[in-house]
């Protein structure tokens, strides 16, 4: 499949919602953060990218609204396909469901992305990292 025909269908699945852009041949999906789940899930059972390769946040505070992007990178290895996931947090709710609900490797980028920017990662196995038990101003980039 092209990156094409995924952002087709991704535009499709999400009734128009999310928005694409092919650069360099890969294709990258912005979700609504309430849609991140459905999307990593569409991703790995439509689209059969069942290999997680790693998830990290992009400091968006000086943009307009202000907030962390968080993205993800997934891989088809039977189709050969490649795809970026990423959603916008806003700054006063740095919170975010897990990805380890759909791809358990996601684990330990969640604990690093928690660490590097504040996300709480609801539901996370581990609950230190959890939107609950977040610290406000522990995180590296304060």
């Amino acid at each position: 499949m092209t990156p094409e025909q995924m952002a087709r269908l991704a535009v499709e699945w999400f009734d128009g919602t999310a928005s694409t852009e092919v650069a360099h041949g890969q294709l990258c999906v912005d979700v609504a953060p309430l849609d991140w789940i459905e999307a990593l899930t569409m991703a790995r059972d439509e689209l059969g990218c069942t290999f997680f390769d790693w998830l990290s946040g992009v400091d968006d505070l000086d943009r307009d609204p202000p907030g962390i992007s968080i993205v993800a990178h997934v891989y088809s290895p039977v189709e050969r396909h490649h795809l970026l996931l990423r959603t916008r947090v806003p700054a006063d709710h740095l919170s975010l469901p897990t990805a380890t609900t759909v791809y358990k490797g996601a684990n330990w980028h969640e604990r690093e992305t928690h660490e590097m920017f504040g996300i709480g990662f609801d539901d996370h196995p581990n609950p230190a990292f959890r939107s609950e038990e977040r610290r406000v101003g522990k995180e590296c980039r304060s």
